[in-house]
């Protein structure tokens, strides 16, 4: 008899429980520590990016404008209490539940030059607590599936007696569950990386925070950079990741790295992904252009 998709995920969701329901209450206080150590440092870190506009016609390029993301004012963990930008004058945009844009105009480029921007971010440690929208957080989405079936049947499945422990639950089902695909460009969401056992960061973020959603845990993707010291981060190295509400406040959770309540500052968030900031800003990740000048970022 043909096994369905819903049972062969019963059996799969069975069979981790009993594996690892003796290590449910010391995987928990081990994350309550962390989050407890998170809460109580004191550490700054300072974040550097480098962005280049470049023009390469041969005429001089007017009101050449450049957008781009800086560190979330607020998101679990971090707090942005400072910003600096070399040199330039510049326009703060926020954009939305913790958002940044920085928009950037050169009256003009000249042929065949460019302009370095260089930017600084100073970091605090910070227990956000803010959930103003708590609906919104726990509905479906484009690629955050909630109401699929086999999203749903799964979630129910996964429900533990607290949301530490469901979340806990969940993290460990689709970190060890999925297999990562390596960066692909498009977006498939939850219900495909369940149903393909496979995707992305962005892949096991969605599906992490569609079973969160469906068992009643407010939850979000974020997208950012991982940084365990002050530095410069690159280009390259963008990454989403969930935050999840537990304990009162927002928490990092990355079943794809398998980190699970990270401590603060670890993960720096520059954007919180499906957000409905403004049209056509959500599609984009990192930066953008206009007036015909070229932005690259290190």
């Amino acid at each position: 008899m043909p096994v369905s998709e819903a049972q062969n995920n019963h059996a799969v969701v069975h069979e981790f429980i009993a594996m690892n329901r003796r290590t449910f209450l010391s995987l928990s206080m081990a994350s309550c520590f962390s989050s407890t150590w998170a809460k109580a440092s004191s550490r700054q870190r300072l974040v550097r990016q480098q962005l280049t506009m470049t023009n390469s016609s041969e005429l001089a390029l007017n009101d050449a404008t450049a957008w781009f993301y800086v560190p979330m004012r607020v998101a679990a963990g971090q707090r942005r209490t400072a910003l600096d930008i070399h040199g330039m004058g510049f326009q703060l945009i926020d954009a939305g539940r913790g958002q940044s844009l920085v928009k950037i105009v050169l009256p003009e480029l000249p042929a065949f030059s460019s302009k370095i921007i260089r930017v600084q971010a100073t970091l605090s440690p910070y227990w956000n607590d803010t959930l103003l929208e708590p609906t919104l957080y726990l509905h479906g989405s484009r690629f955050i599936e909630v109401d699929d079936p086999t999203v749903q049947s799964l979630a129910n499945m996964l429900r533990q007696d607290s949301p530490l422990l469901t979340a806990r639950a969940i993290y460990d089902w689709v970190s060890g569950n999925l297999s990562y695909a390596g960066f692909t460009a498009d977006d498939f969401g939850a219900a495909y990386a369940l149903r393909h056992r496979r995707g992305d960061c962005t892949e096991y973020a969605y599906l992490y925070t569609a079973l969160a959603r469906g068992c009643q845990i407010p939850a979000r993707v974020m997208g950012g950079y991982v940084l365990n010291r002050d530095g410069l981060i690159r280009s390259a190295e963008y990454h989403n990741w969930s935050e999840v509400w537990i304990d009162e406040g927002w928490q990092v959770v990355d079943a794809q790295k398998q980190m699970f309540l990270p401590q603060s500052l670890e993960y720096i968030a520059y954007r919180e992904l499906q957000s409905g900031v403004a049209d056509g800003i959500d599609s984009v990740s990192k930066f953008w252009a206009s007036g015909g000048v070229k932005l690259t970022m290190e």
